[in-house]
């Protein structure tokens, strides 16, 4: 072994902050018979810089320490760095969807945020649950975005995440109720009607069945018109009023005589609902 292969001279290569410098230390190191460890690397794996740690992975898995790299990277996710979290999704190693799963309780929106992003990236589908489950959280408002969470499913792209998603019509925030729905279409496209159609019918909850109506109507789809045709005898003043909305906009006509009978419901509101779904179906009621 020469003195400029001895494992002094080496480290020195490895500590560098020149990219070119670590490759022929790694290169030199393989070619002298000395061990490179991730230690040799944590200057790069834990930089504040994403482009730094990236490539501090791929040199880590030339010398044949990725597995080590990753769980060094993890270890700084677990402590907040920003860098590590987002370096861990543009990698894209499954190695890293637990930790990452773990890193979306974290009380920090902006680490939570970022772990869901990489999540996305990653595409496993292990990460559905969790972040279906960051919608229902009480706190969703102060750990993550519903957006940045609906995304990462968006990446995802598996279709079991349509109907977990659906079952959220029965959370209180509009914003959260939109957002899963506006997802599960993203996700599953028209396939997502018929888990409105039965949430529709979901005799247990007046909130959901009336959140279910108003989801069906944005899709215009000729399917949901019997289902919401029969939702116009719901016993809930909110479901009746939100139907004929729907079918309004559907512009089926089997719904004209049914919505005629509902604009003498005693609630005001579902017969000035049932006018204004007729007024869009041709048939003005006074």
């Amino acid at each position: 072994m020469t003195d400029d292969a001895s494992p002094e001279n080496l480290r020195k290569f490895l500590e560098s902050d020149d990219p070119a410098l670590v490759r022929m230390g790694i290169s030199l190191a393989k070619g002298a018979g000395v061990e490179v460890t991730v230690k040799d690397l944590e200057h790069l794996l834990k930089s504040e810089d994403v482009e730094t740690s990236k490539m501090g992975f791929t040199f880590a898995e030339e010398a044949g320490v990725g597995d080590e790299a990753i769980e060094l990277l993890c270890e700084a996710l677990g402590k907040g760095n920003k860098a590590a979290t987002r370096a861990l999704g543009e990698i894209g190693d499954a190695r890293a969807v637990d930790p990452l799963i773990e890193a979306l309780g974290d009380g920090y929106s902006d680490v939570c945020n970022i772990a869901a992003r990489a999540l996305g990236k990653i595409g496993d589908v292990r990460a559905i649950e969790p972040l279906i489950e960051l919608f229902e959280d009480e706190a969703l408002g102060d750990k993550s975005s519903p957006r940045v969470v609906a995304e990462a499913l968006v990446e995802i792209g598996d279709a079991r995440a349509v109907e977990p998603l659906i079952e959220l019509l029965h959370v209180d925030d509009y914003v959260v109720r939109d957002t899963a729905v506006e997802t599960a279409a993203e996700i599953g496209g028209t396939d997502v009607v018929e888990p409105l159609i039965s949430a529709l019918s979901d005799f247990e909850s007046e909130r959901q069945r009336q959140y279910a109506a108003e989801a069906l109507e944005r899709f215009g789809d000729e399917r949901a018109v019997e289902p919401l045709i029969e939702a116009l005898g719901d016993e809930n003043e909110y479901v009746r009023s939100s139907a004929a909305g729907a079918l309004g906009v559907i512009g089926d006509e089997r719904a004209v005589e049914p919505l005629i009978k509902l604009v003498g419901d005693e609630d005001w509101e579902v017969s000035d609902a049932a006018k204004e779904a007729l007024k869009k179906l041709g048939h003005e009621v006074e």
